[in-house]
């Protein structure tokens, strides 16, 4: 379910260096936590970093929802509320943020089923 390659991918890095600044350091650490596999510390770290205005609220949200669904699935499907947060991201993301292009090569099929999901909702 986690990113493919973990944080030391090439892709990963180059993902990554694309975020930059030092207001944007929350942010890169909880994206760096996801690629790792650290799930509670990457929505805590993307959960602070929405708490401000960023230039990359839409990528948190998206990988919030991402995080959250992740922990969702490896629960075996029984931490609803994890569930219900990732839609939660996934529906503002696409009601705040209706250009954005998520980066769909670091999610596993499992979670783009969810996102597209809450899409077709959102598009009704």
């Amino acid at each position: 379910v986690i990113g493919r390659g973990g944080p030391q991918s090439a892709e990963a890095r180059q993902f990554l260096a694309r975020i930059s600044g030092t207001s944007e350091e929350v942010l890169r650490a909880g994206l760096k936590a996801y690629f790792r596999g650290d799930l509670a510390e990457a929505e805590d770290d993307l959960t602070s970093y929405l708490s401000k205005t960023g230039d990359h609220d839409a990528l948190a949200y998206f990988f919030r929802g991402v995080t959250r669904g992740s922990r969702y699935f490896l629960s075996g499907e029984t931490e609803i509320q994890q569930k219900n947060g990732a839609l939660e991201d996934f529906h503002v993301l696409k009601e705040r943020y209706r250009s954005f292009s998520p980066p769909t090569k670091y999610v596993s099929p499992k979670i783009l089923d969810l996102y597209s999901s809450q899409l077709a909702k959102v598009s009704r």
